[in-house]
């Protein structure tokens, strides 16, 4: 299934998102906060859509920057959880939960975690530009 989204921060890109229905449903559910907040699971998908770049690049405002490909992010289960407010434990157990949906692939190290939104097909720029995400073999 195949949905396409803008992102808030460069209102002209148009991603192209690959989702499972297991995907989907998870998406559509809620998760409580440590405040007792119900915040939907897209969220968590978008926030981190939010942070993708459409070339390679660093996130220099980890110590430690690694060098990123398209879709991919550099993450920090401390900062997401103050940022979603949630336990560390519960970003990690979000995170797992959206590898195994297919929606990103995690490759954690002691160096790094880095995050390939795999869901991520391509997308599109306002001058009708396509690009396919280079992280990922498209079939």
């Amino acid at each position: 299934m195949e949905h396409t989204i803008s992102n808030e921060r460069d209102s002209q890109l148009t991603y192209s998102l690959a989702l499972t229905q297991p995907a989907i449903l998870w998406l559509a559910g809620k998760t409580m906060t440590d405040d007792g907040t119900s915040v939907a699971n897209s969220f968590f998908l978008f926030s981190l859509l939010s942070r993708i770049k459409t070339h390679p690049h660093k996130d220099e405002s980890f110590r430690r920057p690694q060098p990123l490909l398209p879709c991919q992010i550099q993450l920090s289960e401390l900062q997401l959880a103050e940022k979603w407010r949630i336990g560390r434990r519960r970003v990690h157990t979000i995170l797992i939960c959206m590898q195994r949906l297919g929606l990103l692939d995690i490759q954690f190290s002691r160096t790094a975690t880095v995050a390939t939104l795999i869901c991520v097909k391509g997308w599109t720029t306002a001058g009708g530009l396509a690009d396919s995400n280079p992280s990922i073999s498209i079939s």
